[in-house]
């Protein structure tokens, strides 16, 4: 199998496993008959989790740290894939459904395309420019109509930092595993923030992180 195969394959496996991850947020957010958990529980809880687990991987392979010079990257990284995206989709999908979410992320590409051609000098195609621009419009239309009575929600907001958080840290880690090998770059980004997640999680979230907004959800 090819190098670029292999790409394609992985790459088509990631695009399913992002998939989940809206109706799954929505699911531990607002179920009926749930009363919900936090998005900043959700947020730093499994960021936490997954930082542990990330240091017995780094320890069995034997992963280099990082240099000093590497830190920053990867801790702005980690601000993006870490934090900002799920806490922002922890809070959005509390007032519109999974398929409203689901179709917002569609303006994904065109943001992480944009930050690859300024940070990593990487060109696509005019094709490819004009699709993921024509699919930006298509996404803000849909988010104008399914606004209730016309016009943005609050939520389509929180949804587009969401969708901005991950395009800035897929193309900042991207570009540090041009240094590292890729799972290192993950594994030392969850770890770094080992000291804001874990104190984080363990803090009493007893109700749902909500800001005052009329709900709108379908579900």
């Amino acid at each position: 199998m090819s190098d670029s195969d292999k790409g394609f394959l992985l790459g088509l496996l990631g695009v399913v496993l992002f998939a989940l991850t809206t109706p799954f947020t929505k699911l531990a957010t607002a179920t009926p008959g749930f009363a919900g958990l936090s998005p900043a529980f959700i947020t730093f809880g499994r960021a936490a989790a997954a930082g542990v687990l990330a240091i017995a991987y780094l320890l069995v392979t034997r992963a280099p740290r990082p240099a000093r010079r590497q830190i920053l990257p990867l801790i702005t990284a980690g601000t993006g894939i870490v934090i900002g995206f799920p806490l922002f989709l922890g809070l959005a999908v509390q007032y519109v459904d999974a398929m409203h979410a689901a179709v917002i992320a569609g303006a994904l590409p065109l943001g992480t395309a944009a930050l690859t051609a300024l940070w990593m000098r990487e060109r696509a195609s005019p094709a490819f420019w004009a699709l993921a621009i024509l699919g930006f419009g298509l996404v803000l239309a849909y988010a104008w109509l399914a606004g209730g009575e016309g016009g943005f929600h609050i939520a389509d907001g929180l949804l587009l930092l969401a969708m901005a958080s991950a395009s800035v840290g897929y193309v900042l880690g991207a570009r540090m595993s041009r240094e590292m090998k890729p799972e290192h770059v993950v594994s030392w980004i969850l770890v770094l923030y080992l000291p804001l997640t874990v104190p984080i999680a363990t803090l009493p979230w007893r109700k749902p992180l909500r800001p005052s907004m009329r709900r709108r959800n379908r579900s």
